[in-house]
């Protein structure tokens, strides 16, 4: 009788929502139970098929995966793109979804924030042409020093602005990992760098892939230097590295306590209202499970077989 009761509690509240076009505030009035509740039913009703939603769009999303991330994971909005099967179109389709996505965001900001790596030269490629105007576009931590179009801030953030009719771009002039913490600190105070920090801490979004340590060592000279920059870290702990800071499988963050990366701290960074992560099919599941656990993100956009992988790997 209990089931029977709960179940036309459920079909009430989603005509009263999606036919009645009743709000949350307006359901939790009605029947008499708080906001949240009204929040859980709704996600019930979804969840149990009561109700089939149709949206028109290019793009089509798994929403049973992406509420399953939300459950396990500490991200607020999750996308995660159904896929065909030739993988080509696959590619191409998720970097003009991912594209699509930030654009949308973009059109909300005034400072955004870029970082580096191959994926994000790629989803630049993919951004539609903008008349948006008063956009800086800025990275937040020093260079790879590395002489390649996608690891290079200038060649990413000129990507960028070429695709905003009216906006300007400003980088750090500084490397990626600075040793010594007076030089660090002293560095972080010149006018040209302290100008374009100040900036820098206004990032109103930013969207970053995930990169593994050998992939950094293959982008910087940190292969020889690892002991002077991460000390007393043993490398087999790192599951991967975001915004240059390594991290182990469960999210933590190893260089708490000697962070060398010159830029916004860790903190600063987890202060910027939308951080995208780009989970890419080649992302080994250890780092992308760590990354996910790390509250690095505010936004995951990845596929539906990297979610799959993910999800059967918990």
């Amino acid at each position: 009788m209990q089931d029977k009761q709960h179940l036309d509690l459920l079909l009430s509240i989603a005509q009263d929502f999606y036919l009645n076009k009743l709000s949350v505030s307006d359901l939790s009035v009605k029947y008499d139970v708080s906001r949240y509740y009204i929040s859980k039913y709704l996600e019930e009703i979804i969840d149990n098929h009561l109700v089939s939603i149709h949206i028109n769009t290019p793009f089509d999303r798994n929403t049973a995966m992406e509420r399953a991330f939300k459950r396990e994971f500490a991200v607020e909005n999750v996308y995660i793109m159904k896929e065909k099967i030739d993988s080509i179109t696959n590619q191409e389709v998720l970097l003009t979804f991912t594209a699509k996505i930030i654009q949308d965001l973009i059109a909300q900001a005034r400072v955004v924030g870029i970082t580096w790596g191959k994926s994000i030269y790629q989803v630049l490629d993919s951004f539609q042409q903008s008349d948006q105007r008063n956009l800086v576009f800025t990275s937040f931590v020093g260079e790879l020093g590395l002489r390649k179009r996608y690891a290079e801030p200038v060649t990413l953030l000129q990507r960028a602005v070429s695709k905003y009719n009216s906006a300007m771009y400003l980088t750090i002039p500084a490397p990626l990992y600075v040793a010594n913490d007076h030089l660090r600190q002293t560095l972080a105070e010149e006018p040209a760098v302290k100008s374009v920090l100040d900036v820098a801490r206004k990032i109103d979004v930013t969207f970053s892939s995930v990169g593994t340590l050998s992939s950094i060592e293959n982008m910087t000279n940190l292969g020889k230097n690892f002991r002077t920059y991460f000390p007393g870290l043993h490398s087999k702990k790192v599951a991967g590295v975001v915004y240059g800071r390594p991290y182990d499988e469960h999210g933590r963050f190893l260089t708490a306590d000697k962070d060398t990366v010159f830029g916004l701290s860790l903190p600063e960074i987890k202060r910027i209202p939308h951080r995208v992560g780009i989970l890419e099919a080649s992302t080994p599941i250890r780092t992308a499970k760590g990354a996910l656990y790390s509250d690095a993100f505010t936004d995951i956009i990845t596929s539906e077989s990297t979610a799959n992988k993910i999800l059967c790997s918990l």
